[in-house]
């Protein structure tokens, strides 16, 4: 090879190098300030959650198609309430990632992002599993039956999250629901089968689970601005003792005359939870 091939090698493998360095500045190493991005460009997502006690919001601010992250540089991102009221979201550890929680169960109506616009919020109606459904303490059993009194349906999806601790772990799995009723009668056998598969472990001990309600909301919204979730909640917490209960091979589970959900069993090595 020559010297002059030699060296175009290497300015080739010089350029490949600088634009390898440049794709992991956009791939979220370096933020970009707000002020210095094509609208065109920008993606602001949105999360958020009204629960029972506790609402919680975050905006993700990003760039182009390797997501940068865009840090608002002295520009301020905040909500507006039903009463009228305004709150400025706080930037998070994470680049890009504006968020607020709040215990006031204010109703957020706006979303006003500097330098961009505001984008209006659904109204999302309040989730709650009825204060009879108080299960804080109560220890259950696999074969065991509760049935949850719920609010009306106002979202536009609405699903049922299990939750199981096992050590310092959680396991979490969501299923959707298209029954609109106000009851619903849920088999904890299946709650406990659903943890398991989250698990990918047949899980022994007493475990702690929470139940979760949510509906979520799916209105179309124009560029910049992306729905991640918007969605409404309440849950309910127990404790479901494993044993004493032999698994069958399937499970079905129907609720109201909408929803069937079928398990095949799986065969999982045990866990022992403390």
């Amino acid at each position: 090879m020559t010297d002059s091939s030699l060296a175009q090698c290497g300015n080739l493998a010089r350029l490949a190098f600088f634009a390898l360095l440049g794709l992991a500045g956009l791939s979220g190493c370096a933020a970009i300030n707000i002020q210095d991005v094509d609208p065109d460009q920008l993606d602001i997502k949105v999360r958020l959650n009204q629960g029972a006690s506790l609402s919680e919001l975050d905006v993700f601010l990003t760039r182009g198609l390797w997501a940068q992250p865009v840090r608002m540089n002295g520009a301020q991102i905040s909500v507006a309430y039903a009463d009228g009221s305004t709150e400025a979201l706080i930037a998070s550890n994470q680049r890009g990632r504006y968020g607020l929680r709040s215990r006031d169960s204010g109703l957020i109506t706006d979303l006003q992002v500097d330098t961009v616009g505001r984008q209006s919020l659904p109204l999302i109606a309040a989730v709650r599993i009825s204060e009879d459904n108080s299960f804080d303490g109560q220890t259950f059993f696999k074969d065991d039956v509760i049935t949850l009194n719920l609010t009306e349906s106002a979202g536009d999806e609405r699903y049922l999250i299990a939750s199981g601790r096992c050590g310092n772990t959680d396991y979490r799995s969501a299923q959707k629901i298209t029954d609109r009723a106000t009851t619903l009668t849920v088999k904890l056998g299946d709650i406990m089968k659903r943890v398991n598969n989250a698990a990918e472990a047949d899980l022994n001990g007493i475990i702690p689970i929470t139940l979760t309600l949510e509906e979520r909301y799916q209105p179309i919204w124009t560029p910049p601005f992306k729905i991640d979730k918007l969605a409404a909640s309440d849950s309910v917490q127990f404790q479901l003792d494993t044993s004493g209960f032999r698994v069958r091979a399937e499970v079905r589970l129907q609720v109201g005359n909408s929803l069937m959900m079928q398990f095949q069993n799986q065969t999982w090595d045990t866990q022992f939870c403390l």
